[in-house]
């Protein structure tokens, strides 16, 4: 029984799909899905998403893609091939499982802390 493949950024329900699409609209046409995809996982392991994206570059061999405040950039080298679609996306959906793994002890110290105010409030 093989494993169901995590949902792909061409999936407009996908939460990176807008910056997906983001990138696929201001890259060359040539650079496949493969490429964006690629693209699009650097960008979110860089704290980059579509509502923060202010410049898509792409010169030769590299893509840069940067927010214009937070100091927020990535760069995708052209010259190695890109992976599988799939395989970027198994790497993705591992990156968001993570993130949501190193949130868990914040989220808990936060509900703590509100529930440890209402009681505060109550006495």
């Amino acid at each position: 029984q093989t494993a169901a493949l995590p949902m792909s950024y061409q999936d407009a329900r996908h939460p990176d799909a807008p910056l997906f699409q983001l990138l696929r609209e201001r890259l060359p046409a040539g650079l496949g899905d493969e490429r964006v995809a690629q693209g699009t996982l650097a960008c979110r392991r860089s704290g980059l998403h579509a509502g923060n994206v202010a410049l898509v570059h792409a010169q030769e061999n590299v893509v840069y893609v940067a927010d214009r405040v937070q100091g927020h950039a990535t760069f995708v080298d052209l010259k190695a091939a890109a992976p599988p679609l799939a395989e970027t996306m198994r790497q993705a959906h591992a990156f968001v499982a993570d993130q949501a793994l190193q949130a868990q002890p914040w989220q808990r110290a936060g509900e703590q802390a509100q529930q440890h105010g209402q009681e505060m409030q109550v006495r």
